[in-house]
């Protein structure tokens, strides 16, 4: 059931918007939320649910919380950026004909999860998108970037326009 593994501080990134962080696996008994970009530290075990067919991990929060993980929801040896200016998705690294019909926006939240030479692979929230961009410098992982970045992700979320453009003011 309880497996033991070389994850031990390896450091994840939540993809998704709010996710249950659980007493036990499988459980409903809850400890805490964990949301999108939080960084969390793998404690070395992970469990078989085979009822759910799901995986779970023990891991830690920034704020000392622990508790079980479905690892769908994370990103694995990965960190938070901000993308500074519009990067167009590929497929593969160093292969521009492997271009998709996706991009990242300037001010996206993405999870930076490989790279190789000039090229990184990045993550977008609920892994709604995912691929290789060209050059580090369009990256950002300076907190005050990423704090106004995620207040540009709220703002961008509201349901009405007249809402999204009050969010958007008050970020000044």
């Amino acid at each position: 059931y309880i497996d033991y593994t070389d994850d031990e501080g390896v450091k994840s990134v939540c993809a998704w918007e709010s996710v249950r962080l659980f007493k036990r696996p499988g459980e409903s008994a809850l400890v805490g939320t964990v949301v999108f970009g939080e960084e969390l530290t793998h404690l070395g075990q992970e469990a078989l649910v085979k009822e759910e067919k799901r995986n779970y991990v023990l891991v830690k929060t920034g704020e000392g919380k622990v508790g079980w993980l479905n690892e769908i929801f994370l990103v694995k040896d990965a960190g938070l950026v901000v993308v500074l200016d519009k990067a167009k998705l590929y497929e593969n690294p160093g292969s521009y004909s492997s271009a998709k019909d996706e991009y990242f926006r300037a001010g996206d939240l993405a999870i930076l999860n490989n790279y190789q030479d000039d090229w990184i692979f990045l993550v977008g929230k609920e892994k709604d998108k995912s691929g290789w961009i060209k050059g580090y410098e369009i990256l950002s992982v300076d907190p005050e970037d990423i704090s106004i970045a995620s207040m540009l992700d709220k703002a961008r979320n509201k349901d009405t326009r007249s809402e999204q453009v009050a969010a958007m003011r008050s970020i000044g």
